[in-house]
């Protein structure tokens, strides 16, 4: 995959997610709605023998905030995957969500080896794809959501090779990390302003298309969140995500109100010129004066008549 410059681009162009355990103890879920997280993909269950102590918490948190939310199962396959499949089912009775990813990532035979990072006891590719698609099969008869499948490229290849055969159908959540592994202390705006992420994530062999990528494990601490998160994105608009989801198309931001033009403001038709007064004449402009209301109408009429002359008009 060419990561050159050209190819990469702002993590603030594409639509960004989170996925949390009980490893996030708390999130503020309205601050990440508030600085652009779309969705939220939660754990859920483990094997059949783990359930998410923080599952309802965050699942309702992230909900009420207005994110997209989704639920994920750890798929281990050192047991059956209808048995998981089943225990998932038991776990989330009653719980709304979008859509279920099944992580499968577990290639040892021994959880104390793994404990102790000495893994020696491998499990074979035939029973770890085998177990997944079993899983995936038996919920897909009986769940009306789409079914993701969690994993990394590098995985698929060398510990489950033969899922290759048929993961392409499946929406793939890939993780795949760019950055290096120096933990940063930052702000959302840095997040999205100060980091490029290359054009693709690395694809297993069998499939063409990524869904969702997880660019980050443990690397950001962020605003909202106690600890360290896992970062991802969607591949498409924040259209495409709410139809992905079964979702009704999110409605968009009000646009601004264009400013109403004000009317012109009518020229005032000028007053009427008054004829120019008589030299000589103090009184105003032609226009009788006002008398005391003393005159009979007789001396009324003569004084109107002498003014009349006076300005030369002809009685």
């Amino acid at each position: 995959m060419d990561q050159g410059a050209e190819n990469k681009a702002l993590i603030k162009k594409h639509v960004l997610g989170v996925d949390v355990s009980r490893w996030q103890a708390k999130v503020d879920w309205k601050l990440l709605k508030q600085n652009g997280v779309e969705f939220a993909i939660i754990k859920a269950s483990q094997g059949n023998y783990l359930s998410d102590v923080k599952l309802k918490e965050h699942l309702e948190g992230a909900s009420k905030a207005g994110l997209i939310t989704a639920l994920y199962h750890w798929l281990d396959p050192l047991i059956g995957g209808e048995q998981q499949a089943q225990y998932f089912l038991n776990v989330t009775k009653g719980l709304k969500y979008s859509f279920i990813a099944a992580d499968v990532e577990q290639y040892w035979a021994d959880w104390s080896q793994w404990g102790k990072g000495a893994i020696t006891s491998i499990l074979s590719p035939n029973r770890i794809a085998n177990c997944l698609k079993i899983f995936l099969d038996y919920l897909d008869t009986r769940k009306d959501c789409k079914l993701v499948v969690y994993t990394r490229a590098n995985f698929i290849n060398n510990y489950a090779a033969p899922a290759t055969a048929w993961i392409g159908a499946y929406p793939l959540w890939l993780a795949y990390y760019p950055f290096s592994a120096a933990r940063v202390k930052i702000t959302w705006d840095q997040l999205k302003e100060q980091y490029n992420l290359p054009a693709a994530p690395p694809l297993p062999r069998g499939a063409s298309k990524w869904t969702f990528w997880q660019f980050s494990g443990d690397k950001f601490s962020l605003p909202g969140v106690s600890g360290a998160i896992d970062l991802n994105v969607f591949n498409g608009t924040r259209a495409e995500l709410f139809k992905f989801a079964g979702l009704p198309a999110p409605a968009e931001p009000p646009k601004p109100e264009e400013p109403k033009p004000e009317p012109p403001n009518p020229t005032p038709t000028p007053e009427p010129t008054p004829p120019p007064d008589n030299p000589g004449d103090s009184g105003s402009g032609g226009i009788p004066p006002a008398d005391n209301g003393s005159l009979t109408i007789e001396a009324r009429l003569a004084r109107l008549e002498a003014e009349a002359r006076k300005n030369g008009w002809q009685i």
